[in-house]
């Protein structure tokens, strides 16, 4: 297993471009490519907006598991359509 030392903060001001928007299909090519090329396995979330995931992956591509009162776990799933 591969744990990446450096983190990206997202706020609840969404600070990259959502489904619908011009340059979404880069932008998630781009954040799947980094999670492969890093060989990323698990993300963590931690906050209340523990859905953030959802706003790049399709939800089949991870799996969530609440480990704390505000921390997520978020397996990732590789098998999925958007990792192909």
């Amino acid at each position: 297993m591969t744990f990446n030392k450096n983190y990206l903060f997202i706020s609840l001001i969404v600070s990259f471009p959502v489904e619908g928007q011009k340059y979404f299909s880069v932008y998630k090519n781009f954040f799947i490519q980094s999670l492969k090329k890093n060989k990323i396995e698990i993300i963590y979330i931690v906050g209340k907006n523990n859905n953030i995931l959802n706003l790049v992956l399709s939800h089949e591509c991870f799996s969530q598991e609440k480990v704390g009162n505000v921390i997520y776990k978020n397996k990732l799933i590789k098998k999925c359509q958007d990792f192909k």
